[in-house]
């Protein structure tokens, strides 16, 4: 797999500058250009930014993340059409570069505060909720699909195996998650208006 300092020297090789020079466009020392080649540091998103322009590039490219309307067009494809199948899943949300889940109280710790974990859904309910609340869930079973849902965010229902290995900071068990909770009552409530008025 290519690293972000091996295609940051094979750009600029190909565009024929040296690093002294692409290092005066993007305003940073030839060392510390030197130290992004060689994997030693990490641009930050400014540099990035100017990597990308002066290297005729995304940012996205330099990262080695794929072409992001690709992966858009493939998140929505995904989300019309993959079904649910059998066994046990969460239904996972993501925004704001945190990830969260619904969640139930599992118990106390030792200073008596509850704590909450994952709980299971069967995909058609989680699926209808999420239709009536927010929009079509995208249905994770396999690794690409976790990966654009990472990158994409929104709705999720994520096969278990998957979203404990893929997904620890949702998976692990929780002290009072507030956000999550009111997300849960949110719908809970939508849920009973719905009830009411079917």
């Amino acid at each position: 797999m290519e690293t972000l300092g091996a295609r940051i020297r094979d750009l600029r090789i190909a565009k024929g500058l040296t690093q002294e020079e692409l290092a005066d466009r993007i305003e940073v020392s030839g060392r510390t250009l030197r130290r992004y080649e060689r994997n030693e540091k990490a641009p930050d998103s400014f540099v990035l930014a100017r990597l990308a322009q002066e290297l005729e590039t995304s940012a996205d490219g330099l990262l080695g993340l794929p072409d992001a309307g690709e992966a858009r067009r493939e998140y929505h494809r995904l989300r019309e059409s993959v079904r649910a199948g059998d066994g046990e899943y969460y239904w996972l949300y993501a925004g704001g570069g945190r990830i969260g889940g619904h969640r139930r109280p599992s118990g106390t710790d030792r200073d008596g505060n509850t704590v909450y974990e994952l709980s299971p859904v069967p995909p058609r309910v989680a699926d209808g909720l999420c239709r009536a609340v927010f929009t079509r869930p995208l249905v994770v079973e396999r690794e690409e699909e976790a990966q654009l849902f990472r990158l994409f965010g929104g709705e999720a229902i994520v096969r278990a195996d998957l979203c404990h290995r893929l997904f620890p900071e949702a998976s692990a068990p929780a002290l009072d998650p507030p956000e999550d909770l009111q997300r849960r009552e949110a719908l809970e409530g939508l849920a009973e208006w719905r009830f009411f008025l079917l």
